[in-house]
């Protein structure tokens, strides 16, 4: 067995975390193969830089097949792939005698045992047990990895702050600072664990860019863009409950399951604001708190104007 990832196999390449990962992948000179449902689903810029193997998670045979020769797995798959098909590429692994397996766990730390228990991330936590009690009993090993909430990401789709109306909701009174991580950074985290396979085997590891509150997150919105700015508060226990009972109804809207991630990422109980960080076992530089808030105020001036 090879002491170090040459071929990674790499699933759910096409999504925004998708893309960035498989960048850093490419230039981190792995031999890349994308797993895709249907063809042609390579990003174009790497089109020619990867092989794009077509698989069918509902058939172990395919799955075996693409990954023969692989020396580790990166997932980047959405959901509901988190789930099942997710686990039919955990068997291919452990058939195909894969080295290591890095499922699409990113965001929450889903080993807090607050946040395991929250709805939105239940398949993602079976994953997790599953990768677990194979890694008992086979060659394959895991690494999990997490860095809370995503931060460019976070204010081109309105997590952080709504740039388009100039809102900012305060969660829990907004005085916490969270670790927040851009999505280039999870991809450099993910290389970082293929070149640390000692360290990071059967493990899981906590990523950042740094750490920020929602209320300096609001004063840096109204210095970068000034004007009239909405800035509420919101309590995420109440936000949490409104989503529970909206599943006992049968309600399974977006709103529902982003009450759940709001509470996993904001809410000091769960484990948002990493205490033990990986950064410098995988390579890592992690920004002082000056250049965090100008990072921010780049990414909510660059915001306003797409």
């Amino acid at each position: 067995m090879s002491s170090t990832i040459k071929t990674v196999a790499h699933a759910g390449a096409a999504g925004s975390l998708g893309i960035e990962v498989l960048k850093g992948l490419v230039q981190a000179g792995f031999d890349v193969r994308v797993l895709s449902r249907k063809a042609g689903k390579v990003p174009a810029a790497y089109a020619n830089q990867v092989k794009e193997v077509v698989v069918n998670y509902d058939d172990p045979a395919s799955l075996k097949s693409a990954l023969d020769g692989v020396d580790a797995v990166v997932s980047t798959l959405g959901a509901p792939a988190v789930g099942g098909p997710q686990r039919a590429l955990v068997d291919a692994a452990v058939s195909a005698g894969v080295q290591r397996f890095i499922p699409s766990n990113f965001g929450c730390d889903q080993q807090n045992p607050l946040t395991r228990q929250l709805p939105v991330f239940a398949e993602k936590v079976k994953t997790e047990d599953y990768l677990t009690e194979k890694a008992k009993s086979s060659s394959l090993s895991y690494t999990f990895v997490y860095n809370n909430l995503f931060l460019d990401w976070g204010f081109s789709h309105g997590s952080l702050a709504n740039i388009k109306d100039r809102r900012v909701v305060l969660y829990n009174g907004g005085d916490l600072a969270i670790s927040v991580t851009r999505l280039a950074t999870v991809a450099k985290g993910v290389v970082g664990v293929l070149k640390n396979l000692d360290a990071t085997r059967n493990h899981s590891v906590r990523i950042e860019d740094g750490k920020i509150s929602f209320k300096q997150i609001a004063a840096i919105a109204k210095d970068a863009l000034p004007g009239q700015w909405t800035i509420t508060e919101a309590d995420t226990d109440a936000l949490k409950e409104s989503s529970d009972q909206a599943l006992k109804a049968g309600t399974v809207e977006g709103w529902v399951w982003f009450n759940y991630i709001l509470q996993g990422g904001t809410n000091a109980k769960y484990g948002p604001a990493f205490e033990n960080i990986d950064n410098n076992q995988l390579g890592l530089a992690r920004l002082s708190d000056g250049e965090l808030q100008a990072l921010v105020k780049d990414i909510i001036t660059q915001t306003a104007r797409e």
